[in-house]
């Protein structure tokens, strides 16, 4: 499984990582900015996408915008899932909305539900 974890704090985007190194024995790119993780994803191909809402001075909506433009321009042969981390759980409903299918608070305190929640979505099948 390929995985693309975005968010502008390196620190954060590499525990993430981390975590999914050691919980599951997945390897993940980490990318940092907007236009590096859509240079990634015309690259290579990607099962699923992890990015945090506020990525420096752009945002998850400006990654779905990239992403659907990359779609109708026939980039991908499978679409990547996403997934968003965000500390601003006001804007949940807007993310599921723009094309994540999950989003996760970014609170370090509930470590173990995060990975549960990780696990869950990383390995449910996805039924149309």
């Amino acid at each position: 499984m390929r995985i693309l974890v975005l968010d502008d704090r390196r620190e954060f985007a590499q525990f993430v990582a981390l975590k999914l190194k050691r919980n599951f024995g997945l390897e993940a790119e980490t990318c940092y900015t907007v236009e590096t993780a859509l240079e990634s994803l015309k690259r290579d191909s990607y099962d699923v996408v992890i990015s945090d809402l506020q990525i420096g001075f752009d945002d998850a909506y400006g990654l779905m915008a990239g992403v659907k433009y990359m779609a109708a321009e026939g980039y991908f042969k499978v679409l990547p899932r996403f997934a968003a981390l965000t500390s601003h759980g006001d804007q949940a409903d807007h993310l599921l909305e723009a094309g994540f299918e999950v989003v996760w608070g970014k609170d370090h305190s509930h470590e173990e539900s995060f990975i549960a929640s990780l696990d869950g979505f990383l390995f449910q099948s996805v039924v149309d």
